[in-house]
């Protein structure tokens, strides 16, 4: 259908001599720009004209305005003044009418498209509970788990004064002392600190008042000690003190866990 307000607006800013947006108003008059351009970007296309059609009008809207109170001051106040202020007024309302018909037409064809959906749909499940509402302190707890970096200094060792990086060192070389011993084939404390902030591709699992982050990670290690053969470890496994960041110990392994005593915090 014709639009009123961009034929009104068109005829208007013709006739004060503003050809420009005269244009402007008269292409988004034309029922058929939004196929010829197609789609999304045709609606897009009409909501931009229609937004400066608007501004236009509001901005002849004062500018009328002004003239009426000039022309008062001065006695010549006429019939023309009243219908200068009105035209411009009518056509300021059907732009802004206009423009967020377009907006909605345009947003409702955005959410209803495939892209939309996807959009929508990963909002949806990410936000919400099975109950159907925002879960907010959920999003705060996976922000702050997903951006912590791991906390090296709570936790030392009772007999020994050993902090976490002194020991997690210890799996820099192999140790023909122990049955089986996982040794990292570069820097523990990088390369641990690295598969930490890719935990969220492993899995995690709580045993007393630890959690056990088995995270894969390429050639991490091999495998040490008396026992071991020299096979490659593809994963990282690290050790926290149960809800925290504190890590407590990590090493290259094939995920098996074991029980640490001796370490400051109940440990």
């Amino acid at each position: 259908v014709w639009d009123g307000a961009d034929v009104i607006n068109a005829l208007w800013y013709a006739a004060e001599g503003n050809y420009d947006m005269a244009v402007v108003s008269a292409i988004c008059a034309l029922p058929f720009v939004g196929n010829i351009v197609g789609g999304s970007a045709g609606m897009a296309m009409k909501m931009i004209g229609h937004g400066l059609t608007f501004a236009m009008a509001t901005e002849g809207t004062i500018e009328a305005v002004g003239r009426a109170v000039d022309a008062y001051e001065n006695g010549t106040l006429s019939w023309w003044n009243a219908l200068d202020v009105g035209i411009n007024v009518l056509g300021m309302g059907l732009a802004g009418r206009a423009a967020y018909s377009s907006g909605k037409q345009l947003a409702s064809r955005v959410a209803s498209s495939n892209a939309g959906q996807r959009i929508s749909n990963n909002i949806r499940s990410f936000m919400a509970d099975n109950r159907g509402y925002v879960d907010l302190d959920a999003f705060r707890t996976r922000y702050k788990q997903s951006s912590e970096n791991l906390n090296w200094d709570a936790v030392v060792s009772k007999r020994t004064g050993e902090t976490r990086v002194e020991h997690v060192k210890l799996h820099e070389t192999n140790n023909l002392s122990k049955s089986s011993h996982g040794v990292f084939y570069g820097n523990s404390q990088s390369t641990i600190n690295r598969a930490w902030q890719n935990r969220a591709n492993g899995h995690m699992i709580t045993v007393g008042n630890t959690d056990i982050y088995i995270i894969p990670y390429e050639n991490a290690g091999y495998a040490g000690g008396f026992g071991g053969q020299g096979n490659n470890l593809n994963c990282v496994t690290i050790v926290t003190q149960r809800g925290t960041n504190n890590i407590i110990t990590g090493f290259p392994g094939n995920g098996y866990s074991y029980t640490i005593d001796g370490l400051i915090g109940g440990y």
